[in-house]
């Protein structure tokens, strides 16, 4: 009789702590497909299955392929880009990237004359990329100061881009 009232506070104790765990975790378990969590039931296995929302995280080759694909594009047409800005002064590329993620990138200028960082909003339309200017900074004491603009992403990690001696754009972190 002792083993079995031993038997029950275990499955008491397992039933409780179910609860606890469904409770704290309802909204996150139910807030994604059922097929996120078992991706049988989609009929195809996992890598497979392209991300649904925007936000959710990219396998790191497609990351990198988007990436790449608007720095080529951003270098090529870095004077076009940037003759809205009132305070561009002509010359320089652009030398460092940041991406916030895969539609934001604020973009560092370097130049003799000017220095100066930009975060950009990235879309695509009509085939063409169009880069529509959130941000403008200046370098202030340790940090770059925002001049204008907002900085949605202050404080968020980023993915770094530098050119490299042969003008390509190698991912640093």
């Amino acid at each position: 009789m002792e083993s079995n009232k031993g038997k029950h506070y275990f499955w008491i104790a397992a039933i409780f702590l179910a609860f606890i765990l469904l409770f704290f975790y309802w909204d996150s378990f139910f807030s994604r497909p059922l097929e996120d969590y078992l991706p049988f039931l989609s009929g195809q296995n996992r890598e497979s299955v392209a991300p649904v929302a925007s936000g959710s995280p990219l396998p790191k080759s497609e990351d990198e392929r988007i990436h790449q694909q608007i720095l080529r594009d951003m270098a090529e047409r870095w004077d076009k880009i940037m003759k809205s800005q009132a305070s561009y002064k002509e010359g320089g590329t652009p030398i460092r990237a940041w991406f916030a993620d895969n539609s934001h990138v604020y973009v560092e200028h370097g130049a003799a004359s000017s220095e100066f960082q930009v975060l950009f909003k990235v879309d695509k339309k009509d085939g063409e990329m169009q880069y529509n200017t959130i941000g403008f900074f200046e370098p202030g004491e340790s940090d770059w100061e925002l001049i204008e603009g907002e900085d949605p992403f202050f404080g968020e990690s980023r993915i770094l881009y530098e050119k490299n001696e042969k003008g390509e754009w190698i991912r640093r972190n």
